[in-house]
């Protein structure tokens, strides 16, 4: 009966997400099954081959496939085999492994149809597993770095990455322009989102190709991460905390949304959509980032570095990317892929983890985990715009209901990104779609 109502949930997961995410919810959630209480020991002569999904590079496989065969030296039954899905298609895609028959037994969680996934029943709970284990040290995880894979007494996943969203910037372009770059102005205290603005219009200026701006993402695919960091720093948002009422109509949030318009459209600042250009040419001014893409910036010829997200009218406003690694209900696996999970995610390992991952393990991020693993990175950089960041930001939003807020709420945010548009009538809207899938 449980694996009809799952299958029936990742059913939905697949309709709903046909472009970005998917995850299903029902009001009744579906209960999760504790693992086999077998210990690994028990079963170590029978072969297990865990299935892992991802949606990082080869250089991230590597050092997975790293960590797994050291695993492998006292579990030598145990083979891995590890699956990268595209980020922009993981979470459908994802959704369908599991509802066919070869299910993944373990893989990494977005933090956006976090709650979904959880609320569907779909994601083992950890917490008999880790919550006593003194090696593990759940205790090293602060609250706040858990409190997004915790329902009530249940913990579904425990976090690899806890990476701020930051600007890295082509330090000649801004010579170039006789701008302070992103750190020089964020020492002075001046680097707002009005600056930030500012400083990709002369940018621009510039001529020969240059262009202030390119977003991290497809901006039509997920808008989210363009718009959520600078709404929440004007005192706006997408929804409040408690998922009942969105923020996107406020004052606040139309204004934001308006300079990230006029910065499109007006200064012509920014890549618009489905126009390709990479900050690794050359000619782009600023980015928004995380930690794990700066290896792809080693062999660039133009000098760069990075800093904070810009500050907005309600001040600093961090914004934090977090992922996890979590174990699936539907795994035939699931006590060998706890038990990976507990060693993957271990002090030792967690901090190999930092040469691409911000860890929330706090004995790992104060003892200088980032500086050691990335020895190329300007340390101010890190210590201001990462680990600074992870101390007082917050995540990215989720919801029970997100891919379907996802999926209503892009349609009409598509409708941004044209000239001579109403913004206030288009955040208004907004709301209207997503207000059926908000907590009531």
């Amino acid at each position: 009966m449980k694996k009809n109502k799952l299958f029936l949930v990742f059913a939905a997961m697949i309709v709903v997400a046909m472009i970005f995410s998917a995850c299903g919810s029902e009001t009744d959630a579906a209960v999760n099954e504790p693992a086999d209480e077998a210990t690994l020991e028990e079963v170590s002569d029978e072969p297990v081959n865990i299935k892992f999904t991802l949606w990082g590079s080869e250089t991230h496989i590597a050092l997975l496939t790293e960590i797994a065969e050291e695993y492998r030296v006292d579990h030598p039954n145990v083979t891995f085999e590890f699956v990268s899905i595209p980020v922009t298609d993981y979470v459908s895609k994802l959704a369908v492994q599991l509802a066919g028959n070869d299910q993944p037994d373990m893989g990494w969680m977005l933090e956006s149809p976090a709650l979904g996934w959880e609320d569907a029943g779909a994601l083992v709970d950890l917490a008999p597993y880790l919550t006593d284990d003194v090696d593990f040290n759940l205790a090293d995880f602060s609250d706040s770095s858990l409190s997004l894979w915790t329902q009530d007494e249940a913990l579904y996943g425990i976090p690899f990455s806890t990476s701020p969203m930051f600007i890295a910037y082509n330090a000649d372009l801004f010579e170039a322009a006789g701008l302070d770059t992103p750190s020089e102005s964020y020492a002075k205290g001046e680097w707002t989102w009005e600056k930030f603005a500012g400083d990709a219009k002369a940018i621009t200026d510039l001529g020969n190709g240059s262009i202030g701006y390119v977003h991290i993402d497809e901006i039509s695919t997920n808008p989210w991460r363009l718009l959520v960091p600078v709404m929440q720093a004007y005192g706006g948002g997408s929804w409040n905390e408690a998922g009942s009422t969105c923020l996107m109509s406020s004052d606040e949030s139309v204004e934001a949304a308006t300079l990230i318009h006029d910065m499109m459209y007006v200064d012509n600042s920014i890549v618009k959509p489905n126009e390709k250009v990479d900050f690794t040419s050359g000619t782009v001014g600023m980015t928004m980032r995380q930690l794990s893409w700066l290896s792809s910036l080693a062999d660039v010829t133009f000098d760069w570095d990075f800093a904070p997200l810009p500050s907005g009218p309600d001040g600093a406003k961090p914004i934090v990317g977090q992922a996890a690694v979590v174990v699936f209900n539907a795994s035939p696996n699931q006590a060998v892929a706890i038990d990976f999970l507990k060693f993957l995610l271990n002090e030792e390992n967690s901090a190999k983890l930092s040469q691409f991952f911000p860890q929330a393990r706090a004995t790992v991020l104060d003892a200088g985990s980032i500086e050691a693993t990335n020895p190329t990175l300007n340390p101010e950089s890190i210590q201001t715009a990462i680990i600074d960041q992870i101390k007082n930001g917050t995540v990215l939003p989720s919801h029970v209901e997100y891919s379907k807020i996802d999926l209503a709420v892009r349609a009409e945010l598509d409708k941004l990104w044209t000239t001579d548009v109403d913004v206030a009538a288009i955040m208004n809207s907004a709301c209207e779609v997503m207000a059926p899938y908000l907590n009531q």
